[in-house]
């Protein structure tokens, strides 16, 4: 296949990017997998790997390429990755776009036309944009981000997460959103609320269909009717993905999370919260819910920040580049 076009959907786990994968994928020529988490499961592994240019190193990144795949649900041939892997040089790029193209020509229906756009779509990828838009230049990103009070509530529900972890991963995520918004043309890099796609989805639609660029179309709107799910059998918490769009998802934080847990929340993500319109309840409470939220913020902090998973990477970035093991 010619060389396609490719984009990035990034932002903090449960704040929509499975809902504008499912919306984009609908775009004619448009093809995204399941979530490969690329950069995560490679580009920070690499010195336990190894170089790509060893036969040692190569070998290690394809196979963990190809267990990824099995686990994601991902489709994947194993000689056409191969062959596609092999026609290029010894780089992550060209892993990359192998596992794209493969996975697209795998799950290419008979008679339709090869897709021209290859998305990807990893949460953790916020923490490698800069990377990924190098790697493979000419990419866009498209970054999604949620109210983190409702990002709480969902995590917790999905995955049992503590709301301050999501708090942190959040304030994280959006401080490094606002450096990207900085750095990077917006003709690259933008970003779209999660309240205004499912509030009112054309117009915020049409805007992410310019940057990539894709055409827009009308049944992007209803991505409860596509065709493949695009995410992995086990990840039962993507299934409301298979419903129609609605905005009755916005607010649920409200009466599931007590009124110290909210405040704690808005301490830690308050400037970005604030930055991006979401509106700060705790500005209206009483002194005590504030002082309760207040002491519990720093204990809570020291424990959630060790597990965040861009803390860690940040961390054991800076270790690596002062020589530290």
């Amino acid at each position: 296949m010619d060389e396609p076009r490719y984009f990035f959907i990034t932002g903090t786990g449960r704040s929509g990017t499975t809902l504008l994968q499912s919306m984009l994928s609908r775009g004619q020529g448009v093809f995204i997998p399941e979530e490969t988490h690329f950069m995560s499961l490679l580009w920070h592994h690499r010195k336990r790997l190894g170089p790509l240019q060893s036969d040692a190193g190569w070998s290690a990144a394809k196979a963990a390429i190809a267990k990824r795949s099995a686990f994601a649900d991902i489709s994947f041939e194993q000689e056409r990755f191969d062959a596609l892997a092999e026609a290029g040089p010894r780089h992550y790029a060209t892993l990359l776009s192998a596992w794209l193209k493969s996975a697209a020509h795998t799950a290419q229906e008979s008679g339709q036309p090869v897709p021209t756009v290859l998305g990807e779509k990893s949460p953790s990828h916020s923490s490698y944009v800069l990377e990924l838009l190098a790697m493979m230049p000419g990419s866009r990103v498209i970054h999604i981000v949620r109210d983190p009070r409702d990002v709480a509530v969902s995590q917790r529900e999905a995955w049992n997460g503590p709301p301050m972890s999501a708090a942190v991963r959040w304030r994280l995520d959006q401080e490094r959103n606002a450096d990207l918004e900085a750095l990077v043309s917006p003709e690259r890099y933008t970003t779209i609320r999660y309240e205004d796609l499912v509030s009112d989805p054309e117009p915020h639609l049409r805007r992410a269909c310019e940057v990539l660029p894709i055409e827009f179309r009308p049944d992007m709107l209803e991505p409860h009717k596509r065709k493949n799910k695009g995410y992995a059998d086990h990840e039962t918490h993507k299934q409301r993905t298979l419903e129609p769009i609605t905005g009755s998802r916005i607010g649920r934080y409200r009466g599931k999370l007590s009124t110290t847990a909210i405040a704690a929340i808005e301490r830690v993500c308050g400037p970005q919260m604030q930055r991006l319109g979401y509106e700060l309840e705790s500005l209206a409470w009483p002194p005590s819910s504030l002082a309760a939220a207040a002491l519990s913020v720093p204990m809570i902090w020291r424990k959630t920040i060790r597990r965040a998973p861009a803390a860690g990477i940040s961390r054991r970035a800076s270790a690596g580049a002062s020589g530290e093991d």
